[in-house]
């Protein structure tokens, strides 16, 4: 109860401000900048207590109504920042949201290197060739496999050549 108490203290006090982050496809409207807002809307936390012990406790809280929306429309998916924070390289981080947010609706998802790494922004004469992404993709695949998702664990994470042989493709379970 006091760690659950403690973490939605910092939720409702923790400012956050979103640049071009909101759409809202009923109406079309984008709101660019939302001024400074906490996850947490609204905390009440209620305790009774007898002769300095605590009887009895109970709470309410409620997210603020913006990001339950862009929940709720699928523009806002929550991960695992405990796992995020446990990667040792970059592309791991990257990869894991990446995957995380397919995953979510799909057991299986390969994409050849090339793809992945435009859709992941990585860009450069460090990744032009697929030897060098592969080299790249192997690392981050290593601290990846047997890590879990927002969905489940991710049981499976591989690469593998192409049929054409030209490039590789992570693979991921």
């Amino acid at each position: 109860i006091k760690s659950t108490t403690e973490s939605l203290r910092r939720l409702r006090t923790t400012p956050i401000m979103w640049t071009n982050s909101y759409h809202n496809s009923d109406t079309g409207e984008e709101i660019e900048v939302l001024d400074t807002f906490t996850i947490v809307a609204d905390l009440k936390i209620i305790r009774r207590k007898t002769d300095g012990h605590i009887t009895k406790e109970a709470g309410y809280f409620h997210f603020h109504d913006f990001i339950l929306k862009n929940l709720f429309a699928n523009h806002t998916k929550p991960v695992r920042l405990d796992v995020i924070l446990g990667f040792r390289s970059e592309i791991a981080q990257l990869l894991y949201t990446h995957v995380d947010l397919i995953l979510a609706r799909n057991e299986h998802y390969a994409r050849r290197s090339k793809e992945l790494f435009d859709d992941l922004g990585l860009h450069g004469k460090a990744y032009r060739n697929p030897s060098d992404r592969k080299r790249t993709l192997e690392r981050a695949l290593a601290e990846l496999k047997g890590v879990p998702l927002s969905t489940g664990v991710l049981s499976s994470a591989t690469i593998e050549r192409t049929k054409d042989r030209k490039d590789y493709k992570a693979v991921f379970h």
